[in-house]
């Protein structure tokens, strides 16, 4: 069942047209380039530019209680690591954090199992770029 929520929410995310203002106040779409999953390698991206890494953490599932037998509920939370270059300011990666919320706030599958609870952003911790963390928190409810 994990799975079919991770299917979902990775299809979810392909769709999702990640952009930001530059320098000049042109918006900039993200090329699919820039845009990495969980521990895929780094070597391919464009360094002067920024780049995401998205990954999912399913977490509990429990059976739930008065809901027939092989209905489960499952919690869990996807990231979206936001990486800007030194030199570029914040307002990229606010930008793309606001696009990535837009996109996955109030979101639930097609089937109606899985939805989006709620969204939340940190800053992150990195050497070389301006680092900020879009995450939310989901649930879904499977027989």
């Amino acid at each position: 069942m994990i799975y079919l929520d991770v299917d979902d929410l990775n299809a979810r995310f392909w769709t999702c047209e990640l952009s930001y203002k530059n320098e000049d106040g042109d918006t900039v779409v993200m090329s699919d380039s820039q845009k990495l999953v969980e521990n895929q390698p780094d070597e391919e991206i464009d360094a002067t530019q920024p780049y995401v890494r998205w990954l999912i953490e399913p977490g509990a599932s429990v059976q739930k209680v008065n809901a027939g037998p092989h209905m489960f509920k499952s919690v869990g939370t996807a990231y979206l690591q936001v990486f800007v270059p030194k030199g570029m300011g914040t307002g990229p990666a606010t930008d793309i954090v606001d696009c990535f919320h837009s996109h996955f706030r109030k979101y639930r599958s097609e089937d109606t199992c899985l939805r989006v609870l709620s969204t939340d952003q940190r800053k992150g911790n990195d050497k070389k770029f301006y680092q900020v963390n879009g995450s939310f928190a989901y649930e879904s409810n499977r027989s």
